[in-house]
């Protein structure tokens, strides 16, 4: 896993990154945990990882802000949501 944005983490912002080869079989680039809430995530480069680029976790994983990012050669899907 690349970034974890930990469970009930909130008003957090990751910018600018290179987030790239994750390759475990749920490996992902940027992670936002269940209840991680306003956060924002932007201006970053997510390439090469096994799972998803910018995945988000549900339940309450919103009010998030995701802008402005690259994400490719993502074998699952670029961006993600899991609603439970």
């Amino acid at each position: 896993m690349g970034i974890i944005v930990s469970s009930n983490s909130n008003g957090n912002t990751v910018d600018n990154n290179i987030v790239t080869s994750n390759t475990q079989t749920n490996g992902g680039g940027i992670y936002l945990s269940s209840n991680a809430r306003f956060n924002t995530i932007s201006n970053n480069t997510v390439t090469s990882n096994a799972f998803a680029g910018i995945f988000l976790y549900s339940p309450n994983a919103d009010s998030n802000t995701i802008r402005g990012n690259t994400a490719n050669s993502i074998r699952s899907c670029s961006v993600g949501k899991i609603d439970q």
